[in-house]
């Protein structure tokens, strides 16, 4: 009879001997390189330093560009505070009068507040956990009510109140 022919069923029962055992195959590990953060915390993160959060999300390249904007945001407000004298005699020779020197230092005072929002809701939506969802632990914690009186919708990110952050925000 030709091997062929022969069925073999295997016993439920009966132990495999320890030549027939096979070693599990290791399945590779795939390591991330971003780390597991959390929205909130590079929201916060962001709100003190301008980059930060996106540093935290493991984006460095971005949050160092953002960090570079911020020196020079305050280098730039720096300059004009301790050289206003020199910088409007300077350019009342191009009929620019100080009045005009104020209202552009206001404008980029705006824009700054801007970037600075738009930086730190980007570091929250990019965070690579996602938005979190608010929990009873995060709603009885009193961290969100004394964000929110620091700034106004901070508290809601961190319960995980986006719409109603971005309100308060703006």
């Amino acid at each position: 009879m030709p091997k062929d022919d022969v069925w073999v069923i295997p016993d439920p029962w009966e132990k495999p001997s320890p030549a027939v055992r096979k070693k599990p195959k290791k399945i590779p590990e795939v390591k991330s390189k971003e780390r597991d953060s959390h929205p909130a915390t590079a929201l916060s993160l962001s709100l003190f330093l301008w980059g930060a959060g996106q540093i935290y999300n493991g984006q460095k390249e971005l949050g160092v560009l953002f960090l570079l904007i911020m020196a020079n945001f305050y280098t730039i407000f720096g300059v004009v505070w301790f050289h206003w004298e020199t910088l409007t005699s300077l350019l009342s020779k191009f009929q620019i009068t100080p009045f005009e020197v104020f209202v552009g230092c206001g404008i980029l005072y705006l824009c700054g507040l801007l970037f600075w929002l738009i930086n730190a809701l980007h570091a929250y939506y990019t965070s690579p956990r996602g938005r979190p969802h608010s929990t009873d632990a995060e709603e009885r914690s009193i961290l969100p009510p004394l964000c929110s009186l620091v700034m106004p919708g901070w508290g809601q990110f961190l319960n995980g109140q986006t719409k109603k952050g971005i309100f308060f925000f703006s």
